[in-house]
């Protein structure tokens, strides 16, 4: 079994509120992923040393509708023991 070990992604004595979770029904089907509701700005932290294996940061635009999956920003890192986080 391998135990992936995640921080949250923010800074230590800090709360946000999950917005959405896991296998969400809004746009989480079928996606291990979590959603944080943080005020624009909110220095975000990598939740697992690694390397950035590619980004995308030039969106303005989203929307949970499946037309708009290629518009939202993101960091995928590539992690010391293989595997990547998005």
């Amino acid at each position: 079994m391998t135990v992936l070990n995640y921080a949250l992604p923010y800074s230590i004595g800090t709360k946000y509120r999950v917005v959405q979770g896991y296998l969400g029904l809004f746009s989480h089907i079928h996606v291990a992923t979590t959603d944080f509701e943080m005020p624009i700005g909110t220095p975000v932290c990598a939740a697992k040393s690694g390397t950035i294996h590619s980004y995308k940061d030039d969106s303005n635009e989203g929307s949970p509708f499946p037309g708009f999956v290629d518009k939202a920003n993101f960091i995928m890192i590539q992690h010391d023991d293989g595997s990547f986080g998005c």
